[in-house]
């Protein structure tokens, strides 16, 4: 009967080389919408038929509550209409030609850079409207056609 010997190989920690994927934002200025600056991340930034995908960051100078954003179901604990924000992240999903925007995932940060609210869930597609910080980002980031 053949027996079985387990074979454990040492390897010293320090050689153990941990490997993750790189979080580094590279944020880039786009414009403005009132007060508020808009800037994407040029990392996260994908152009493929048509389409532009990207995270966009909107900071304002001074905090607001989240229950602007009516239609934005909110998560977590926070009281909507109370909880207060100063940037709020977007993914973005935006069709170039159809001017359309879909958005999947939003965070809402204080200023303390703490995420005090957040939505996973699809809204869109919605035509972009003028005049605002959706409009600004497809003009800046869509291919020209």
């Amino acid at each position: 009967m053949a027996t079985m010997k387990s074979v454990f190989l040492a390897v010293p920690l320090a050689s153990v080389i941990i490997v993750a994927p790189a979080l580094a934002e590279d944020w880039v200025g786009v414009g403005r919408s009132g007060t508020a600056t808009i800037t994407y991340d040029r990392d996260s930034k994908t152009v493929a038929n048509g389409r532009v995908t990207y995270w966009d960051r909107i900071i304002s100078p001074s905090p607001h509550p989240i229950g602007i954003y009516e239609d934005a179901p909110m998560t977590g604990s926070n009281v909507k209409g109370t909880t207060q924000f100063v940037e709020m992240r977007t993914f973005h999903d935006v069709d170039c030609k159809a001017r359309t925007d879909t958005r999947t995932l939003i965070r809402f940060y204080d200023d303390k850079g703490v995420v005090v609210s957040r939505v996973s869930q699809t809204i869109g597609p919605a035509p972009i409207p003028s005049n605002t910080a959706g409009e600004i980002e497809a003009k800046a980031l869509c291919p020209t056609q």
